[in-house]
């Protein structure tokens, strides 16, 4: 074949790959600068067409109500279609779907299923629900070994999650040989991340004198990045810190201010923190406190942080 006819080849080849994918590049920018129903409208054919990533973007779109009126249904119905092919990601979320019964009825081992085939792909976030779902029973017979196992991969890969559920069984020697200093390591990994839940434990361990040495400072330097996420037990533990002056200047009213805020989200221990502060403060310092609070916006360092669940023990 000569030079020539091998440069027409390339060059319409070329032009076909471009051609296929502009409208799944249109597509991207509409989805990205929040034009939801254009991006919807592109989306369609090419996901009828096959593309896996226009089905994963139409599915996020019916799964969060943007630019089509959301439907679970559909948004598993073109997951699936992703997922068929071999998408890691679509396939993580069929298991989270059956896990949660989210556009489908709920089926753990539907959801072990999928999961094992995204983490087979090395999919962290596939890992660590397959180890959860060992470690807890679900659609498979609890066997701890096997569920640190996934979650130790996904960890080892970066996932905040994971390195932090892989702390916490190193220190309470769930599925691991019970060991502080590793728990204190991985919980350091993810809290570098910006991990709020992670942050709150790795401060407790230098409280806790276990797998650290005692330190309040360090205590007191990772609850403030946890609570400046908007973590309210964080925020009340903060505020405990600052009124026993622990590894902090003692201060009534930052004390007040933090518990004001971990009030606003609910904690009923900050509410009797802030009751029982109030009559140390003048009306000045409570004013400013509540104002401060008022406009305080929180600090996302992570996109897990705001699924952390709230409830760690005090």
């Amino acid at each position: 074949m000569n030079r020539r006819v091998v440069i027409l080849l390339l060059s319409a080849l070329f032009y076909v790959a471009e051609a296929s994918a502009g409208p799944l590049d249109d597509a991207r920018s509409a989805y990205r600068r929040q034009d939801f129903a254009t991006a919807a409208r592109l989306l369609h054919p090419l996901a009828e067409s096959g593309n896996a990533s226009a089905q994963i973007y139409l599915a996020s779109l019916y799964a969060r109500g943007l630019g089509v009126e959301r439907n679970d249904q559909q948004a598993v119905f073109w997951y699936r279609r992703a997922a068929d092919q071999g998408n890691a990601d679509a396939q993580t979320y069929m298991g989270n779907a059956y896990a949660g019964g989210r556009g489908v009825q709920r089926d753990d081992q539907q959801a072990v299923a999928w999961y094992r085939k995204a983490a087979a792909q090395g999919h962290p976030k596939a890992q660590f629900s397959l180890g959860f779902m060992y470690l807890n029973g679900l659609g498979v017979p609890v066997n701890e070994k096997e569920g640190i196992h996934w979650i130790r991969k996904a960890a080892e890969q970066g996932d905040a999650v994971a390195q932090t559920r892989l702390g916490a069984a190193h220190e309470i020697g769930r599925g691991v040989t019970k060991d502080a200093s590793q728990a204190a390591r991985w919980y350091r990994k993810a809290a570098d991340q910006g991990y709020s839940e992670a942050q709150i434990l790795l401060a407790l361990l230098y409280i806790k004198r276990t797998g650290v040495p005692y330190d309040e400072e360090k205590a007191a330097y990772w609850m403030g990045k946890a609570a400046d996420q908007g973590d309210a037990a964080a925020q009340t533990l903060l505020g405990r810190m600052y009124m026993d002056g622990v590894g902090l200047p003692q201060s009534n009213e930052r004390a007040y201010f933090w518990c004001l805020l971990a009030v606003r989200a609910g904690s009923e221990e900050a509410r009797r923190n802030a009751e029982a502060l109030e009559p140390n403060l003048t009306s000045a310092q409570r004013a400013a406190a509540q104002a401060a609070a008022g406009s305080w916006k929180p600090k996302v360092a992570h996109p897990d942080s705001a699924k952390t669940q709230k409830s760690l023990p005090p």
